[in-house]
């Protein structure tokens, strides 16, 4: 995801409309994997594993997180 000043945040925490994107990936029924990478920790006060949990927090909310492995 991507903030106001196009910096990398955690999903759900930008400006991205990942609402728009899941639609899509419904549309033309995607069942694959889908990867979530953030090149750094936007917030000097949060770890790398606190920013990860926000971004799963958001994909559970969303419906889109699946822990069959």
């Amino acid at each position: 995801d991507l903030d106001a000043s196009d910096r990398f945040v955690e999903l759900g925490r930008g400006r991205v409309d990942f609402q728009a994107v899941f639609a899509a990936l419904d549309a033309i029924r995607f069942d694959g994997w889908g990867v979530v990478e953030l090149d750094s920790v936007p917030d000097a006060a949060r770890t790398p594993k606190e920013s990860g949990t926000i971004a799963r927090r958001y994909l559970e909310a969303e419906g889109r997180w699946n822990d069959a492995s």
